[in-house]
């Protein structure tokens, strides 16, 4: 007489506190991953002012995240059956901390956005993972308890993200924003290592179809920053001798729109994105700012032709402005807190002094002879047009972040966008120009 042989029973499912524990561990784990989903999303204004960059290039921040995120979860199953449930999710978590503490210290956009695609690559079996344990370490009548948090979890950390992040922005710095994983990140991996060894699935060896990968990789990559990048559209200039409209957009280009019509008419080439820019009816020319590549394109306001590409000493042009009496393009710079005025023929600079930090809006008041700069840094700087050194007749205190203006000549009024802070609600300031 034989009998089958006994197949060999599982881990048993975790009772009393050793089950809480094990189950706040796992759903942090999960809560982390999507709460990073978009937690930088209405911080990137503050990053990109520290970093001295542009909030089009800070949105990079955000999308090397989803696009190396999107491109890892569906390899999970394959990791998972190659070295086991725990061990991948365990590294995985591992991972995600190290990451979390690089883009915490960052020292510049690039650093930060290659840490993010790093945080985004480890991310992709957190998810997954924190699901197939929480069922695995509770007790099969408590497993719709187990589903239920892990349902919170993800549900809650998108909504908290934003949250989060605006507060921590504002009241400290905007590292901390992924510095708070590090020490969930160390308790659910020490977690993991004392108590869940035993759920680890036997690693199984798998070949990898690596024409699938980077099949993969291009077009969840391709896929993810069309859908979080798009065109672009970012600045826009009425001429007021034709009606048209110009329209700065997406990696480089100035787009003509007739408003009679609704359809573009034509289209500018550019190297970079344009950042603020300006027309001169009477050269019949267009300033360009192109922060990316440190230069002002000047180009041809009818047929978009090139004339001159002007390499900048500084870095991060953003806001710009035209001396026509004075023949001069005003350019006010965050990396130095620059201000320059070049002359509008050559680009040579006519004059340079320094500027508050973080600037993103700049003025000239024709009728005072004043310029105005309003930054980031919360301050807004008042300049002498008239004097060759640019010397600075006033720095009106504001507040953190408030770096959107807008000037009217015709009210002799400043108005200036400032965002909740404190106990304060958001709000318009308006400014009164001085005689």
């Amino acid at each position: 007489m034989s009998s089958a042989a006994a197949q060999p029973a599982g881990p048993a499912p975790l009772h009393g506190a050793a089950l809480a524990i094990a189950a706040i561990s796992l759903a942090l784990g999960s809560f982390m991953q999507v709460l990073d989903s978009t937690i930088a999303n209405v911080s990137l204004p503050t990053i990109s002012g520290n970093l001295g960059e542009s909030n089009e290039t800070g949105t990079w921040v955000i999308t090397a995240f989803a696009v190396a995120n999107g491109v890892t979860v569906p390899l999970t199953g394959w990791l998972m059956r190659r070295f086991g449930v725990v061990t991948t999710f365990t590294a995985s978590v591992a991972l995600f901390t190290v990451a979390s503490l690089l883009c915490g210290i960052a020292w510049s956009l690039p650093s930060l956005i290659f840490f993010r695609l790093l945080q985004g690559a480890v991310s992709g079996p957190m998810i997954p993972g924190s699901q197939a344990l929480l069922i695995a370490i509770f007790p099969g009548e408590k497993r719709a308890v187990a589903l239920a948090i892990w349902s919170m979890t993800a549900l809650v950390g998108p909504v908290m993200g934003p949250i989060l992040g605006g507060y921590i922005s504002d009241h400290f710095h905007w590292g901390w924003i992924f510095l708070i994983n590090v020490p969930v990140g160390i308790f659910t991996v020490s977690t993991l290592l004392a108590r869940m060894r035993a759920y680890n699935t036997p690693p199984t060896k798998l070949p990898i179809d690596l024409g699938g990968l980077v099949l993969l990789v291009l077009w969840v990559g391709a896929l993810q920053v069309v859908l979080d990048l798009g065109k672009d559209a970012d600045n826009i200039r009425v001429d007021a001798a034709t009606t048209l409209l110009f329209v700065g957009y997406g990696s480089g280009g100035i787009g003509v729109i007739d408003p009679q019509s609704n359809s573009k008419i034509k289209a500018f080439p550019l190297k970079a994105h344009p950042e603020s820019f300006q027309l001169d009816n009477t050269a019949g020319e267009i300033f360009v700012n192109l922060p990316n590549v440190r230069s002002i394109a000047v180009l041809n306001k009818n047929i978009g032709e090139l004339r001159a590409t002007w390499p900048m000493r500084y870095g991060a042009n953003f806001a710009m402005a035209l001396d026509n009496e004075r023949k001069r393009v005003l350019v006010v710079f965050r990396s130095p807190a620059k201000f320059a005025a070049l002359d509008m023929q050559t680009g040579a600079v006519a004059g340079e002094t320094d500027a508050c930090g973080d600037a993103d809006d700049l003025f000239l008041d024709a009728k005072r002879k004043h310029i105005y700069i309003s930054c980031g840094a919360g301050f807004v700087d008042v300049l002498n047009a008239d004097d060759p050194k640019y010397l600075r007749l006033a720095r009106v205190p504001t507040v953190s972040g408030a770096r959107t203006a807008l000037f009217v000549s015709e009210m002799d009024q400043f108005l200036l966008a400032v965002r909740a802070h404190a106990a304060e609600p958001a709000a318009i300031w308006v400014y009164r120009a001085a005689p």
